[in-house]
């Protein structure tokens, strides 16, 4: 909930002044009329107290001025904290945040956009840009829907994978987290959290490349305490499999009792009588 600390201070200074002059006015008019009982004496003096009024009042609004001030100094000097600990966790992180309109326009990227991806972080500031002319072209319809889809769902955190053109043409390949905070006062617009996996993806892709030359056929299965490693489906086959046994990955890795069943008759016998 956001403070609204201008105008409560406001009311302060003005109920604490107002106080103070009805104090005042009430007690000082009736001592001068018990002290004073002469007329142009009374004048005189109320023309004193009149001045002396002023004096105090200055006085007191002066104090509480200085005291609203002061607090918003340290409102203001704990908001420039607050941000710069934001940069600096920003500006250190490999995770890019984006802030998109209704339309999609960038109206906030994070500073580390220019170390990660090339780009000028305040680019959006001398032009429209749109989010979506970052994109792969063979990307651009799935990330529409997907624009759409974070706008029709307020709050809502959703999750998708798309590939970036960096500013040097090369493709990204990066996983975005997306929610619609159109709603909200503070925000008003669509976060994105982007994360580039590139690394991630050309390494799986060593990895991959590696098991497919292996002359052997390689599986690999979670196989929790206890369990039969031949009746749980497979995470994972290499293709090479099909080649040498003439069954396809897809098959063995979507039945769980496929591998197993192209195990020999006789051989399964065996297995059951271990057992």
């Amino acid at each position: 909930m956001e403070k609204r600390v201008g105008p409560s201070a406001s009311w302060k200074i003005a109920l604490a002044y107002a106080a103070f002059s009805l104090a005042w006015i009430l007690a000082s008019d009736r001592l001068f009329l018990l002290l004073f009982p002469v007329a142009e004496e009374l004048t005189r003096w109320q023309t004193g107290k009149g001045l002396v009024f002023v004096l105090l009042s200055s006085t007191l609004v002066y104090l509480l001025a200085q005291r609203w001030e002061a607090s918003q100094r340290r409102a203001s000097q704990a908001l420039a904290a607050s941000e710069r600990r934001f940069r600096a966790l920003v500006e250190n992180s490999r995770e890019l945040i984006f802030v998109l309109d209704k339309s999609g326009r960038i109206v906030y990227a994070s500073p580390n956009v220019g170390q990660v991806l090339g780009y000028d972080p305040l680019g959006y500031t001398q032009a429209p840009i749109f989010a979506l002319d970052f994109l792969h072209p063979e990307d651009r319809i799935y990330a529409e829907a997907v624009l759409e889809d974070l706008r029709r769902h307020p709050e809502a955190v959703r999750e998708y994978s798309f590939r970036l053109l960096d500013a040097w043409g090369q493709v990204r390949q990066v996983r975005v987290w997306g929610r619609n905070l159109l709603g909200d006062p503070a925000v008003e617009g669509i976060v994105l959290n982007v994360r580039d996996e590139s690394e991630l993806e050309e390494e799986r892709a060593r990895l991959q490349g590696l098991l497919e030359a292996l002359p052997g056929r390689v599986f690999q299965a979670r196989v929790p305490e206890g369990a039969d490693p031949a009746w749980l489906p497979l995470l994972y086959a290499s293709p090479q499999g099909e080649r040498l046994l003439g069954y396809a990955p897809q098959e063995l890795a979507q039945d769980p009792e496929a591998f197993y069943a192209k195990v020999h008759p006789e051989d399964r016998g065996r297995k059951a009588q271990e057992e």
